[in-house]
């Protein structure tokens, strides 16, 4: 297995010096590569770098992930907006798999962002947010506690998200299996969609996906939609052919789409 050394953590020169021990960014890195070595079984090297160090021409291989920790400033970096698209072009035209290319990137939130070109442009791919809004006050609630009481039911539990994601594109990178055998698998595999939610009951949805995931279960929508309704219909219908049931949570949020 050699994805290990094809991953990449970009996060903003702006944002913090990630060579602080005790910086968020730092600890993020660390506390990631221990918890996704344990979930694939092997000690990996994860590359934590600034934006401006990005360059796809030497970086990209069929196995790179990106792991972008999406702020303003990573968003308005015009490096980081050539080289996500680089990506993907170079994903498209040189990719030997079956996945999709917004499928190996992984957004990282540590802030509610809303309206920039760039997030529709990665509306494919997963997010995963490292926040919380309180349903009574409506402020934001940032998970920058990594040992205290409680942060294991809020950062490291979106970690865990993130990190079994994450293994599950590895493997599926490293597969050569047959192409009827894996189609056969899927076959067999019990499927529910498990519809996306509003804010306030984010949290039990997420809570419901890791324990479907964890008995075996194949979970759709396996990434986010595109932003525009018309592909989002067409997602879904495609989505729920596959599926032997469906999971929708009534909350008190109507959502976006």
């Amino acid at each position: 297995m050699t994805t290990g050394s094809n991953i990449y953590i970009v996060y903003s020169r702006k944002d913090e010096d990630a060579q602080n021990p005790v910086g968020w960014v730092f600890s993020f890195h660390r506390f990631f590569k221990l918890l996704l070595g344990r979930l694939i079984g092997q000690k990996l090297t994860i590359h934590l770098v600034k934006d401006e160090e990005l360059d796809m021409e030497s970086m990209y291989t069929n196995h790179t992930i990106l792991i972008p920790i999406v702020s303003p400033e990573l968003l308005n970096s015009g490096i980081f907006n050539e080289e996500i698209k680089r990506f993907q072009e170079k994903a498209i035209n040189k990719s030997s798999n079956h996945i999709d290319w917004n499928t190996r990137v992984f957004k990282v939130l540590k802030n509610r962002i809303e309206g920039h070109h760039l997030l529709d442009f990665l509306s494919g791919s997963l997010g995963y947010k490292f926040y919380h809004i309180d349903p009574d006050t409506n402020n934001q609630i940032k998970y920058v506690d990594f040992t205290g009481p409680g942060s294991e039911k809020t950062f490291w539990m979106r970690l865990y998200d993130l990190a079994y994601d994450v293994s599950k594109v590895v493997a599926q990178i490293d597969q050569t299996q047959d192409e009827i055998i894996r189609i056969t698998q899927n076959l067999n595999q019990f499927s529910i969609f498990l519809a996306f939610t509003g804010e306030d009951v984010q949290p039990l949805r997420d809570a419901v996906r890791r324990e479907l995931l964890r008995n075996g279960v194949k979970v759709y929508p396996e990434s986010a939609y595109p932003n525009d309704i018309d592909s989002v219909i067409k997602y879904v219908k495609k989505d729920l052919e596959k599926c032997h049931m469906t999971i929708h949570m009534i909350g008190s949020d109507p959502a976006n789409i």
